[in-house]
C-alpha cells in the first residue's frame, strides 16, 4: 500500500482547499462514528514525516488514509514539491510531458498542479468527502433532514460533492415550497458547485492525460457510475416526451430520446449501489407512478415500484419519500384503505419537512373524493390552500367544488349552490394566480374560467367535483362500482334534466364526455374477466360520439372537443382499429390549430404519447 497525506498548509500557501477540507471531513467522520455503509479502508495509519535534518516527527494535523497502489503509480524520477509556492519541480519525463500540454492559463499554477503527490491529495480528499456525503445521505433517508443539511452546508463552500448535495436538497425544498428565496439559494449553491468542479478538473487534467489507461478505470467508482446513469436515464426519458415538432429540431443536433433506454440506464444505476442509486430508483418510481399514470395509467409497472420501495425501506424503514411511493403504489392498485393508512403514517413519521405533509394531503384529498367523502376532501383541500404555495388557485377551486358537491348532494332538491360561503370561494379563485417564467399556469387558467362560469350561470356548474376528478386523471383510480355510480349521476341529469335549469351544449357535451370515459374505464378494468359486460366498449363509443356532436354549439368549454377526440382515438386504439385512431388524433390536432382551449398542452402531451403507442401497435400487427 502507498499512503498519501493531507497536511494543513501555512497561511502563505495558496492551495488550501483540498487538504483543509479533507481534514475537516475526517474530523466530522470521527465525530459521527462509523457508518454501516463505510467505504473507506479501516487500516489507515499515521506516517512519520522527516524534516530536512532527518529527524522524525508526527504532525498533529496529519490525516493518513490508505489508497490502492494502482491509483497512484508515481513515476520513479519525480520528486515531491518542497511545499512552497515558488519551488520548482525537478526535471524529468513526467514534467516535460506536462509542460508540452499545459496551456498559457495554467503556467502560473505549475507547482500546484503537476506533482503526483498533489494528485494523491486530491484522491484522498474525494475519498474522505464521499464518505461524509454517504453519511449525510443516510441521515437524509432516515428523516434527519436538519442534521444532513448541517453537514452538507458546512462544506458546500469548499467541496463540489457537498455543494451538489446541498444544492439538490435546496432545489427539492424550492420545488415543494415554491419559495423564490429557496430557488435563488439553491441556484447559488449549485453554481458554486460548478465552480469547484472546474477547479478540481484543472488540477487533475494533466496527470490523467498521462495515466488515463489505468487511472480512469480505477476512478470509475460506483458513486460516479450511478451518477452517470442517473443523468443519462433522466435525459433519455425527458427527450422521449418532447413534442414531435421540437424533437425534430433536437434530432438535427443528434439528440433523440428513448424511454426504454432511459429506464435501463436508471436500473443499472440502482444496481451499482452507489451514491446516486437511491435517486435512480426514485426516478424510475416517479416515471411509473406520475408520468406514466397520466399517459397510460393501465400499463404501469407496479411490480418494479414494489421491488424498489421494498429494497430501500429495508435499509431505511422510516424513509418518508419511499414510504410515500409505497402508498402511491397501493393507491394505483385501488387499495384505498391501505393507501390511506400509509399516507397517514408518512405524516406521523417526521415533522422537519412539513412540505412532505402536503404531498400526502394531496393524495388523501383524492382518496376521499374517490370514496365520495366530500366534506373530508374539502378539509384536505383547505389545508393545502392554507399551507402550500404551489398553486393556491387550484386548491381553492378544488375546495369550492367539493363544498359544492357536499351542499348539493346533501339535498337533492337543491339545484344551485346558493350558499354564501361557496359563492365566496368561487369568487376568490382568480385572486391567487401565479406566474412561472412570466406565464400563468394552464391548470390555474382552467380553474379561473370554471369559477367565472359558475358566476355567469347563476351559481350553477354541472357536477364540478366529477369534472375536476376527470381533469386531474383520478377516474383511472375508480373501481367499477363507483364508476357506475358516477355514470348514474351524470345520466340522471342528462336524461331527466334538472328542474328549472336548461342545460347548455357545454354542460351536455361535458356530461357525455365523462360518461364515455367512465364506460371505457369499466371496460379496461374488466377486459380480462370472462363474465364482463361486453357492452362497455359500445356504450363508451356512443357517449363520446354524442359529446363530439356538440362541437359547433359549444361556446366556452372548447377543451371538451379536444379531450373528446383524444378519448375516441384511444378507444379505437384499444379496439385495434389503428387507422380510425389516427384519424381522431389528426382531428384533435386540428382543433388545437383552430382555437386555443383550456389545458391544450396537457392533451397534446397525451396525444403525442398515444401516437407512439398506435404506431408501435400497428408495426407489431404487421
Amino acid at each position: 500500500m502507498v499512503f498519501g497525506l493531507f497536511r494543513q498548509r501555512s497561511s502563505g500557501e495558496s492551495s488550501q482547499d483540498g487538504s483543509h477540507n479533507a481534514e475537516r471531513a475526517a474530523a466530522d467522520l470521527r465525530e459521527m462514528g462509523p457508518s454501516p455503509q463505510q467505504t473507506l479502508r479501516d487500516d489507515s495509519v499515521e506516517r512519520t514525516v522527516r524534516n530536512e535534518s532527518g529527524e522524525g516527527f508526527l504532525e498533529d494535523n496529519l490525516v493518513a488514509v490508505a489508497v490502492p497502489e494502482s491509483n497512484i503509480a508515481i513515476p520513479s524520477d519525480v520528486d515531491a514539491p518542497s511545499g512552497t509556492e515558488d519551488s520548482e519541480p525537478k526535471p524529468g519525463p513526467f514534467i516535460d510531458l506536462i509542460e508540452q500540454n499545459r496551456t498559457i492559463e495554467r503556467e502560473n499554477n505549475l507547482s500546484a498542479m503537476t506533482t503526483p503527490e498533489m494528485i494523491v491529495d486530491l484522491d484522498l480528499d474525494i475519498n474522505l468527502n464521499m464518505e461524509l456525503v454517504h453519511k449525510s445521505l443516510d441521515l437524509l433517508f432516515d428523516n434527519k433532514f436538519h442534521e444532513a443539511e448541517a453537514i452538507l452546508k458546512k462544506h458546500c463552500e469548499t467541496d463540489m460533492h457537498f455543494a451538489l448535495g446541498y444544492g439538490a436538497m435546496l432545489t427539492f425544498q424550492a420545488i415543494m415550497t415554491y419559495d423564490s428565496r429557496e430557488i435563488e439559494k439553491g441556484y447559488s449553491i449549485l453554481a458554486k458547485g460548478l465552480e469547484l468542479t472546474d477547479s478540481k478538473r484543472q488540477k487533475r487534467t494533466d496527470y490523467l492525460r498521462m495515466k488515463a489507461p489505468t487511472y480512469e478505470e480505477e476512478y470509475l467508482s460506483n458513486d460516479f457510475l450511478s451518477g452517470i446513469c442517473l443523468g443519462y436515464g433522466c435525459f433519455q426519458i425527458a427527450l422521449s416526451m418532447v413534442p414531435p415538432k421540437l424533437l425534430k429540431i433536437l434530432e438535427l443536433v443528434g439528440l433523440q430520446g428513448d424511454t426504454a433506454d432511459g429506464i435501463k440506464a436508471l436500473s443499472q444505476g440502482v444496481d451499482f449501489d452507489g451514491l446516486r442509486s437511491p435517486f435512480c430508483a426514485q426516478a424510475i418510481i416517479a416515471y411509473e407512478t406520475a408520468f406514466k399514470f397520466h399517459l397510460d395509467p393501465y400499463n404501469m409497472n407496479l411490480g418494479t415500484v414494489d421491488r424498489l420501495t421494498s429494497k430501500y425501506l429495508e435499509r431505511h424503514p422510516v424513509c418518508v419519500s419511499f414510504k410515500f411511493f409505497a402508498g402511491r403504489a397501493e393507491e394505483l392498485r385501488r387499495d384505498l384503505k391501505a393507501a390511506r393508512h400509509t399516507f397517514e403514517n408518512c405524516i406521523m413519521l417526521q415533522n422537519e419537512w412539513v412540505t412532505m405533509h402536503h404531498t400526502c394531503w394531496f393524495e388523501l384529498m383524492w382518496i376521499s373524493s374517490l370514496e365520495q367523502k366530500w366534506n373530508e376532501a374539502a378539509e384536505y383541500a383547505e389545508r393545502l390552500f392554507g399551507a402550500s404555495n404551489w398553486s393556491k388557485t387550484s386548491y381553492l377551486y378544488l375546495l369550492a367544488t367539493f363544498r359544492h358537491a357536499q351542499f348539493v348532494d346533501s339535498d337533492p332538491s337543491r339545484k344551485y349552490a346558493n350558499n354564501p360561503n361557496i359563492t365566496t370561494l368561487f369568487k376568490d379563485v382568480k385572486e391567487y394566480q401565479i406566474r412561472v417564467a412570466g406565464k400563468r399556469l394552464q391548470i390555474e387558467k382552467y380553474c379561473v374560467r370554471k369559477a367565472r362560469s359558475f358566476k355567469n350561470q347563476k351559481n350553477f356548474l354541472f357536477l364540478p367535483a366529477l369534472e375536476a376528478m376527470y381533469i386531474w386523471g383520478i377516474f383511472s383510480l375508480l373501481d367499477v362500482a363507483t364508476a357506475k355510480d358516477f355514470i348514474h349521476q351524470c345520466d340522471d341529469k342528462l336524461v331527466n334534466g334538472i328542474t328549472d335549469i336548461q342545460l347548455c351544449p357545454d354542460d351536455r357535451g361535458l356530461g357525455h364526455l365523462m360518461v364515455g370515459v367512465l364506460w371505457k374505464h369499466c371496460y379496461l378494468l374488466t377486459k380480462d374477466d370472462p363474465e364482463r359486460d361486453g357492452s362497455y366498449m359500445q356504450k363508451a363509443e356512443d357517449s363520446l360520439t354524442l359529446s363530439l356532436s356538440y362541437e359547433k354549439q359549444i361556446s366556452l368549454d372548447h377543451f371538451i372537443i379536444g379531450w373528446g377526440n383524444y378519448e375516441m382515438a384511444e378507444l379505437h386504439w384499444l379496439k385495434g382499429d389503428y387507422k380510425k385512431a389516427m384519424e381522431y388524433v389528426k382531428s384533435c390536432k386540428k382543433v388545437s390549430s383552430k382555437i386555443k382551449y383550456s389545458l391544450e398542452s396537457r392533451v397534446m402531451f397525451k396525444v403525442h404519447n398515444l401516437t407512439e403507442r398506435i404506431k408501435t401497435s400497428a408495426q407489431c400487427a404487421t
